[in-house]
């Protein structure tokens, strides 16, 4: 840890050095101290995808956790507050792994809006756009079969709502 301190003393211009910092306050379980340095690895650079990716896994994971625990509306409130730092990082013009963080970016869309429709009370909309989006999912991660998955994802939800709407209606 007091290498990756000195590193960010030696190098206060060095987003890597606050990002390097951030993964190893995680390994020590100060979460707060990694996102501050992962913060201060954007204002360093705000060009970099790094540090935007670290803090969308830290919600991404926090999210699944409350999914598992049932927790709903917490899950998409960190789901989204992750999916803007997703976000950041596909726009970022540094951008290491584009292809893939694009389509990490297009499930975590789907994920987000079938997640709304459980949270909101149409468990529907969760169950058949979860039960597709598992079905159709993508072999590997070519165009076309993204494409394909987000258009039956997409189709699988709007159908999941409407059928949460009959339901609720009788």
């Amino acid at each position: 840890l007091r290498f990756y301190i000195s590193n960010t003393w030696n190098f206060e211009k060095s987003e890597t050095a606050y990002g390097n910092l951030g993964v190893t306050y995680l390994r020590y379980g100060f979460v707060g101290s990694a996102l501050d340095a992962w913060h201060r690895a954007i204002e360093v650079n705000p060009e970099y995808d790094v540090p935007y990716y670290n803090i969308y896994s830290h919600y991404n994971s926090n999210a699944s956790m409350a999914v598992q625990q049932g927790d709903y509306q917490k899950a998409l409130e960190l789901f989204k507050i992750g999916y803007t730092y997703l976000e950041k990082c596909v726009k970022a013009p540094i951008c290491h792994f584009k292809k893939q963080w694009d389509a990490e970016l297009a499930n975590l869309k789907a994920i987000i809006s079938i997640l709304f429709g459980y949270a909101t009370g149409l468990p529907a909309a969760w169950w058949f756009g979860s039960a597709m989006y598992h079905f159709f999912a993508p072999a590997d991660d070519s165009w076309y079969e993204i494409a394909f998955m987000q258009t039956v994802v997409w189709t699988s939800v709007v159908i999941g709502v409407l059928i949460g709407v009959l339901v609720y209606k009788t």
